[in-house]
């Protein structure tokens, strides 16, 4: 019986198409890591923004910036009024101070039982009344 030969230059050949075809694959690959890459710096960009939207907009911070603001106004109007003045308007300041903390702590503690009912919802459904207490 006799053997046949595949000839050397249709086996280079098609070694040739199959190189090819991994190099282009690769390719192929390396793009779309590329672009996952992007994609992936993109999504930390926006991450990072909302956080800090969250850090700014939180209510301590709120809170402490409108404190900040009234002891500001404080020290830029008060040393220039008449003694008498001065306590009085300290006195209006301070009130006023101590009402944004209690609207601020007032909305805390509403908001708080709010967001733990929205992280574990589970926790506060009503359970199903059983079939034997509504017959």
């Amino acid at each position: 019986m006799e053997t046949l030969k595949i000839p050397v230059e249709f086996l280079l050949k098609k070694s040739r198409e199959e190189c090819g075809a991994l190099k282009s694959y690769i390719q192929e690959l390396e793009d779309t890591l590329k672009e996952k890459d992007l994609l992936i710096a993109k999504q930390q960009k926006k991450i990072k923004e909302v956080q800090k939207i969250k850090r700014h907009s939180s209510a301590q911070v709120q809170v402490d910036l409108h404190i900040m603001e009234i002891l500001g106004v404080k020290n830029k109007t008060i040393p220039r009024l008449p003694k008498e003045k001065q306590n009085k308007r300290k006195i209006n300041l301070y009130k006023r101070m101590i009402k944004c903390y209690n609207a601020w702590y007032a909305g805390c503690k509403l908001l708080i039982p709010l967001m733990d009912e929205l992280i574990h919802p589970k926790k506060y459904e009503n359970p199903e009344p059983s079939s034997e207490t509504t017959a």
